[in-house]
């Protein structure tokens, strides 16, 4: 229960009249009908029913990109109801116009819009929405919630992938450049004529002997086999958000661009997350529903201020999967100590496997590098980066040693590097 500032301004206006001439007795009688016309008010207010609202905003709403909330208010009483309304955004959103003032006739409706910007993954909750109703005779204002509720999902900027698919040339394959096939493994496409340049190894003997010409086999990769991505959501990767993005907002789009090209080329896509214990597991699936649940399972994952165990990850990822996968591993390699069981583990699972490990560059360690000494501190911080430095190359080169794919990338190149390095794997019969 509110008063209205009409009403206090009459109050004042009597506790003046009241101070002037304190012996007129009509003072008192017109106090009491003041304060009768305030309860009436109060109780015509009160009976009316309260709004109705509908809460609307696009699907999917991506990170960082500007949507617009539209809020439907219906007036279901018999009197027109002028308010004042304010939303409850979720608190992570940036906000313009989320409140106003606004007049409902007798059984209508009106419509509301407000921007948002939410620089987050993840899921969010809106609040309440918030109503201040005045009386028809602007001496009562009630105040009260309409609750609700409403979860909403924020996913990576995909719209944003959508670039590199756009540029490309005709016949060009989405994130990569043609790469011509020197391999002779996968699925026979066709026969044709030989012409100068072509490899003599595609050569069919039998065709050529028969027709009196060369004539080679042309082939295609193979299809269905598994490929996983593996989400190292631990201690190496956990970080603050910043203006441009966590890192693990990176290794997000990088995942989904290359798991489309992996859709795309007939292969089957699985994932797993893990810290010190698996997370998030996805069997391997096939076509476009499978990308969907890709997204839905992962699209708020953010790293954790925990120790990752890699033993229990691999393990677990074994016990449900038999046949030779392609594996891109998202995570992180720093000093020697820290990498220690990484190492250890993909030596093992490198024999029967493909592993591509993908790292973000540290862009720190390299402006350390190239900084003039000064400074006392200056030359420490020089020191431990060049040291940090030489422990990350010589660990790629141990990786290296054993099989395993490196990519060391800048974060705003690693969608299209990841991907480009699935498909020259793909078209050279690696895996």
């Amino acid at each position: 229960m509110y008063f209205t500032w009409i009403f206090i301004g009459l109050l004042i206006l009597y506790a003046g009249l009241f101070f002037w001439f304190p012996a007129k007795a009509y003072l008192g009688i017109a106090l009491l009908f003041l304060f009768i016309l305030y309860l009436c008010d109060c109780w015509l207010t009160v009976k009316r029913k309260k709004i109705l609202l509908e809460r609307v905003y696009p699907v999917p709403v991506y990170q960082r990109q500007s949507f617009r909330v539209q809020i439907v208010i219906r007036n279901p009483s018999r009197f027109g109801q002028r308010f004042v309304w304010k939303d409850e955004p979720p608190f992570e959103a940036e906000i313009t116009g989320n409140e106003g003032r606004s007049f409902i006739p007798a059984q209508g409706s009106i419509t509301v819009y407000y921007d948002l910007i939410i620089a987050k993954r993840g899921s969010f909750q809106f609040g309440d929405f918030n109503v201040r109703v005045n009386g028809g005779l602007f001496l009562f204002s009630r105040q009260y919630k309409v609750v609700l509720p409403q979860a909403i999902k924020v996913y990576p900027a995909l719209n944003r992938l959508g670039q590199p698919f756009q540029n490309r040339q005709a016949g060009q394959e989405d994130g990569s450049h043609r790469i011509k096939l020197f391999s002779v493994g996968g699925e026979m496409a066709e026969l044709r004529e030989f012409v100068r340049g072509d490899d003599f190894r595609k050569i069919n003997w039998k065709v050529t002997a028969h027709l009196g010409k060369p004539f080679l086999n042309e082939y295609t990769p193979e299809k269905d086999q598994n490929v996983f991505l593996f989400f190292d959501n631990g201690r190496l990767l956990f970080d603050q958000n910043s203006e441009s993005g966590s890192r693990f907002d990176y290794i997000l789009d990088s995942a989904i661009m290359v798991a489309y090209n992996i859709i795309k080329h007939g292969d089957l896509l699985g994932a797993l997350s893990f810290n010190h214990r698996v997370e998030r597991y996805l069997p391997v699936g096939k076509g476009l529903k499978q990308l969907q649940i890709l997204l839905e399972q992962f699209y708020d994952l953010e790293a954790v201020m925990m120790e990752s165990d890699y033993r229990k990850a691999f393990q677990f990822w074994q016990t449900q999967n038999n046949k030779r996968c392609l594996i891109f591993i998202y995570t992180d390699i720093v000093d020697l100590e820290s990498s220690k069981a990484l190492i250890s583990h993909l030596k093992v699972i490198g024999r029967h496997h493909l592993v591509v490990l993908v790292t973000l560059r540290k862009r720190l360690l390299k402006k350390l590098q190239e900084i003039s000494i000064t400074s006392e501190t200056l030359a420490y911080q020089k020191g431990i980066a060049l040291e940090l430095l030489v422990q990350r190359e010589n660990q790629k080169r141990t990786l290296l040693s054993y099989g395993i794919h490196v990519l060391e990338v800048e974060p705003g190149n690693i969608g299209t590097a990841v991907a480009e390095h699935y498909l020259f794997l793909k078209r050279t019969g690696r895996f």
